[in-house]
């Protein structure tokens, strides 16, 4: 096992998790796709996700879901959060 020590300052803007409370986190991400992007290939993108998590039982509970928050037509972008059910037992040890 790796121990290691920070300064408390260094932690100041961290969360820290009690993950032998807390084993199962909700992770979200930000996603950015180009406005040009079919419904099509977001669909094959949401479905190599859901594989990824299946094949990865230890690390990743489930794939909630993955959806739109905004669309930004100056950028030329779509912004998406997906949401994903973690394990984080790996951390308590």
């Amino acid at each position: 096992m790796e121990k290691a020590s920070v300064a408390n300052g260094s932690l100041a803007d961290l969360r820290v998790i009690n993950s032998t409370q807390s084993t199962e986190a909700c992770v979200w991400f930000p996603l950015k796709f180009p406005v040009t992007v079919s419904c099509d290939k977001l669909q094959i993108f949401d479905e190599a996700v859901e594989r990824f998590i299946f094949n990865q039982p230890k690390e990743w509970l489930s794939h909630v879901d993955c959806r739109p928050s905004a669309v930004k037509h100056d950028e030329g972008c779509i912004d998406c959060v997906g949401k994903k059910l973690a394990h984080l037992c790996w951390l308590a040890s």
